[in-house]
Parts: structure tokens; C-alpha cells; sequence
């Protein structure tokens, strides 16, 4: 079976974010769980966020998630039709509406290309008061 690669390496050009990332997620699901909000439901809305996202990785995780936790092959397939197919209750049909006009919101203003290359121009950008990255202070005399 064949991995599928990230969009962009967090872990190598990020670390902390990447960590901090990893710790929402956490504390998400704990969040979740405790609310009694149902783990199938839980994963669909994932697969779905990341098939709008258009994330290959995400959407691998997420359904590999979703199998585990005893999801059926059927209503996976069948989720980006989640209006016409008869699979899913009145209460995950509640939550797909709002994810899906976000996404005609997103497809407005995300670009790839410049998404692909964010984080490694962040990384190598200089930090620090000798880079201009000072913060603004008021008044004529700009030292402390």
C-alpha cells in the first residue's frame, strides 16, 4: 500500500506548531467524547472537512480513523453525495450543510500553489528587532 504524502512537512519546518496541532486535536476529541458527541459522526465530519480541504493525507487518515472505529465502507463512499444517498441520519445531515457552503467560501481564496509555499518562506524568514519584527511604539522617540 502506498503512504500519502503530506502537503507540507509540519513536523520538519514547524515542529511547535505541529505539536500544538497535534495537542488541539487531542484535546478535541477528549472534548468531544465527553459531550457524548458519537465517534462515527466525529470521523465522518473529519473525512468531509478534509474532502473539501482537498487534502489526499488528511483524507486517508481520517477514513483509516473512521474504519476503526466501525464505520462501514458504504456510507464512506458515500459522503460527498451525503444529500442523495439514504445512509445517514437527521443529525449528521444537520451538520454537512454549513462545511459544504464553506468550501465554495474557501475555493474564493485559497490557492495551492501559495499555500505549498507558506510555511517553508515562513520558517526562513529573519526574527527578532534587528529584522524590523519589533513591535510598533507610539510617540516620536521609538526607544523604551
Amino acid at each position: 500500500m502506498t503512504d500519502i504524502p503530506a502537503r507540507i512537512d509540519f513536523d520538519k519546518y514547524a515542529a511547535g506548531f505541529y505539536r500544538a496541532m497535534a495537542h488541539l486535536d487531542q484535546a478535541t476529541t477528549k472534548e468531544l467524547d465527553n459531550a457524548g458527541i458519537d465517534v462515527l459522526l466525529r470521523e465522518l465530519v473529519r473525512i468531509r472537512a478534509s474532502q473539501l480541504n482537498g487534502c489526499a493525507f488528511c483524507i486517508d487518515m481520517h477514513t483509516k480513523d473512521a474504519r476503526a472505529a466501525g464505520e462501514t465502507e458504504q456510507r464512506i463512499y458515500a459522503l460527498p453525495a451525503w444529500r442523495e444517498t439514504p445512509f445517514f441520519t437527521d443529525a449528521e445531515r444537520a451538520d454537512q450543510p454549513d462545511r459544504d457552503d464553506q468550501r465554495l467560501e474557501r475555493d474564493r481564496r485559497y490557492d495551492p500553489r501559495l499555500a505549498a509555499g507558506l510555511v517553508p518562506a515562513l520558517i526562513a524568514t529573519p526574527r527578532g528587532p534587528s529584522h524590523g519584527t519589533e513591535p510598533h511604539r507610539s510617540g516620536s522617540d521609538s526607544t523604551p
